[in-house]
């Protein structure tokens, strides 16, 4: 099993730390801030070069994994060739089962598995490529699973392992980052996949999005709060 830390142009000098208490983890450096997705995709990169079977995703307020997690994993990747993706149970911070299996529809995509944390085997990278780096943070999920399925591949759960999710470690959701980018990747990944979608939930959804986040990011503007747009 192979750790790889990406550091995503952290100021706050703890790799240094790190690299001195886990000597054994590689690390990758960015100077600047990459996106989510091109940060993400410089780790798979190199974890591919090992010649990884799978690659978990995960994120930096994720904890409090199983300790058979990625045996559990691997298992349900061996029953069906065919599965790229697999989930598990998620927990909040406080113990809370934040998603157990359910399906979750968001902009036209069924989402059997959760979104903050997945593992992808080495084939679903091959068929479908890496991360959707346009699209930087939010909705990549969907894009790699909607590029996934299209291929032919399946995502899958499994609840018998399990990981506590923190929830907005890096983006808080009152920024106006967080709605900014929420607002331009929901019109972004509807006009990519448009003709495959279910188009009246897609409009319900989408009204919704436009509302909730558009209402911050003109309030914003009109406070003056604009020095991140």
């Amino acid at each position: 099993k192979i750790i790889i830390l990406v550091d995503n142009g952290s100021t706050d000098g703890e790799i240094k730390v790190l690299k001195k208490s886990h000597p054994d983890v590689i690390f990758i450096e960015h100077r600047h801030n990459l996106s989510y997705c091109a940060a993400y995709n410089s780790g798979i990169k190199r974890a591919l070069g090992y010649n990884a079977s799978y690659i978990s995703l995960v994120h930096n307020d994720s904890i409090n994994y199983s300790k058979n997690y990625y045996l559990e994993v691997v298992k349900t990747f061996e029953n069906d060739r065919n599965i790229g993706l697999v989930g598990t149970k998620v927990y909040t911070g406080e113990g809370v089962l934040d998603w157990g299996g359910e399906n979750h529809q968001r902009l036209g995509i069924d989402m059997n598995t959760p979104t903050c944390g997945y593992t992808i085997s080495n084939k679903a990278f091959e068929v479908t490529g890496l991360m959707d780096e346009k699209l930087g943070v939010f909705y990549e999920d969907l894009d790699f699973i909607h590029r996934l399925r299209k291929q032919g591949m399946k995502t899958k759960f499994t609840g018998k392992v399990s990981y506590d999710h923190l929830g907005s470690g890096t983006v808080k959701r009152s920024s106006y980052f967080f709605h900014y980018y929420r607002l331009r990747n929901t019109i972004w990944f509807i006009k990519k996949w448009y003709s495959d979608l279910n188009n009246y939930d897609l409009y319900l959804e989408l009204r919704q999005s436009i509302q909730t986040h558009l209402e911050y990011v003109v309030d914003s503007l009109k406070k003056g709060n604009i020095k991140d747009a």
